[in-house]
C-alpha cells in the first residue's frame, strides 16, 4: 500500500532586515508590490532558463549558471532588479510581482534509505518505519553528510552571485522538518542577518516537537499557534496532488496578502516544489536534493468580486437536495463548478454529505459530521414530502383545489384540510 506522509503543511518564516511589520500594519517598502490575496498566478517568462518549455533539468547545474538567469552580462543582476522594480512600480492596484527562490532540502537519511531499498519497497514498507537497524531516517529525518555538503555548495553559490549583485531575499520560509531547517541555516548562516519569526504553514511529514526545534534552532522565534507536538501528521491519510496544490496556493495567498517584500526564499520538499510550480502555472521542473528554482511570479486580483460573494454561503433547498439524492449529486457538483473551481471546494469535493449539501476536507471530518445532531435533524426533515409547484399554485388560487387525502410522511399525517379559493378579480 502506498502511504503518503503529506497531510498538511507548516512553515518556519524568517523575517530578515529592519522594519518588517506585523500583519495589519504592513507598509510596503519603496518599490515593492501591492498587498492583497490574489485570485490568479502566472510567471514572467524569458528571465530564467528554467521557464523555457525546452529546458532539460537532467545534469543541469544551477549554481554554475547564474542560477539560470538568461542574461549573462556583467551587470545582469542589476538589470534584473531594475526590471522587477519597474514591473511593480507601474503595475495597477490589482497586480503585483514577487521573486521566489524555492529550494529543496539537501539529501536526508530517508533519501538514502529510499535509494537503498528502491521507491516501491520504500513506499509500501520502509516509509512506515523509522530505522532498519543500521540506518535511522525517522521520524524527522536529518541531513546526511552529502546533504550537508549540498547545502554548503548552495551557500557558496549565493556568495558568488552576491558579488555580481543578486537581490537577496528579505524573508525566508522553511518547512519545520529538520532537514529543511538545517538546509536553510547552512545556506544563509553567514550571508543574511540572524532570522527572527516562525509560524506554521509548509510541511511534508512528521516534524519534531517544538522544544527540540527551539533548542536546535535557537535563532527561530515561534508564534503562539505553533504547537508543541505535531497535530497535523497522519500516517495513513494520503493527500491528493490537487489538494496539495490548493494548500500551497492558500499559503501563497497569505504571503502575497501579508508580506510586503519582493524577494522571498522558500526551503521545502519535492512535493511542495511541485505543487508550488503548479499553483503559479510554471512548467514542471525536477529539483534534486540541494537544488532550487528561481521564479518571477505575477499575481493578479480579479475585480468586482462582491456579487459572487453574496451567494458564497448559499445552501441548496430541500427539493434540490432530494433531487441530489436521486442522481447521486451529479447536478449539485455541476452547479457548484459553475460558481467556483473544484480546487476551492473542501477536500476537492471528494467527501460530501448530500443531505446537508456540504463538503469536508477529510473522511474523518465527514464521519464526525454524520454522527452530529445537525445532520440527524436534516435527515428527519428530508423524510417529509416536499411541497410542489402545484401546491403553491393551489394556495395562490390559480388551480382547482385538492380535497383528497392528506400528505403523509414516515412520521405520520402532516396536512389536514384544503380550502376553495377564488382568484381575486382584476
Amino acid at each position: 500500500m502506498l502511504v503518503s506522509l503529506t497531510p498538511a503543511y507548516s512553515v518556519l518564516s524568517l523575517f530578515l532586515g529592519a522594519g518588517f511589520a506585523t500583519q495589519g500594519s504592513l507598509a510596503s517598502p519603496h518599490g515593492a508590490g501591492h498587498l492583497f490575496a490574489p485570485t490568479n498566478y502566472s510567471i514572467v517568462p524569458d528571465i530564467f532558463i528554467q521557464d523555457s518549455p525546452t529546458f532539460n533539468a537532467t545534469g543541469y547545474d544551477v549554481l554554475s549558471d547564474s542560477f539560470g538567469l538568461i542574461d549573462k552580462s556583467k551587470g545582469r543582476w542589476k538589470k534584473f532588479a531594475s526590471r522587477i522594480h519597474h514591473l511593480n512600480k507601474y503595475a495597477d492596484e490589482d497586480t503585483t510581482y514577487k521573486v521566489i527562490y524555492i529550494a529543496r532540502h539537501g539529501q536526508g537519511f530517508h533519501n538514502v534509505a529510499e535509494t537503498q531499498y528502491g521507491t516501491p519497497l520504500w513506499n509500501c514498507k520502509y516509509s512506515l518505519l523509522t530505522t532498519d537497524g543500521n540506518l535511522t531516517w525517522g521520524p524527522d529525518a536529518k541531513l546526511s553528510p552529502l546533504g550537508i555538503s549540498q547545502a554548503e555548495a548552495v551557500n557558496a553559490g549565493w556568495k558568488e552571485q552576491r558579488k555580481a549583485g543578486i537581490p537577496l531575499p528579505k524573508t525566508l520560509y522553511s518547512s519545520p522538518l529538520s532537514r529543511s531547517a538545517s538546509t536553510l541555516n547552512i545556506t544563509w548562516k553567514d550571508i543574511l542577518i540572524d532570522p527572527k519569526g516562525v509560524r506554521p504553514q509548509f510541511r511534508e511529514n512528521f516534524r519534531s516537537n517544538k522544544t527540540y526545534l527551539e533548542e536546535t534552532y535557537p535563532s527561530f522565534d515561534f508564534e503562539p499557534s505553533f504547537t508543541e507536538h505535531d497535530e497535523l501528521w497522519n500516517s495513513i491519510y494520503q493527500e491528493q496532488s490537487l489538494q496539495q496544490s490548493l494548500r500551497t496556493q492558500q499559503i501563497l495567498n497569505d504571503i502575497f496578502a501579508t508580506n510586503p517584500h519582493t524577494y522571498i526564499s522558500i526551503t521545502a520538499h519535492s512535493g511542495t516544489i511541485t505543487s508550488f510550480l503548479r499553483a503559479v502555472n510554471h512548467r514542471p521542473v525536477s529539483v534534486q536534493p540541494g537544488g532550487f528554482v528561481p521564479v518571477v511570479v505575477k499575481a493578479v486580483r480579479k475585480k468586482n468580486q462582491a456579487p459572487g460573494q453574496k451567494t458564497r454561503r448559499y445552501k441548496r433547498d430541500i427539493d434540490q437536495i432530494l433531487d441530489d439524492i436521486k442522481d447521486g449529486g451529479a447536478q449539485k457538483i455541476k452547479d457548484e463548478l459553475e460558481r467556483k473551481d473544484i480546487e476551492e471546494l473542501p477536500g476537492m469535493a471528494e467527501h460530501g454529505c448530500l443531505a446537508c449539501s456540504r463538503y469536508f476536507a477529510t473522511p474523518a471530518a465527514l464521519a464526525t459530521h454524520v454522527t452530529g445532531k445537525p445532520h440527524k435533524r436534516r435527515l428527519k426533515k428530508l423524510e417529509e414530502e416536499p411541497y410542489t409547484i402545484e401546491e403553491s399554485r393551489r394556495a395562490a388560487g390559480f388551480s382547482a383545489p385538492d380535497n383528497g387525502a392528506s400528505r403523509e410522511t414516515k412520521g405520520g399525517l402532516v396536512a389536514s384540510t384544503s380550502m376553495d379559493v377564488e382568484p381575486v378579480a382584476a
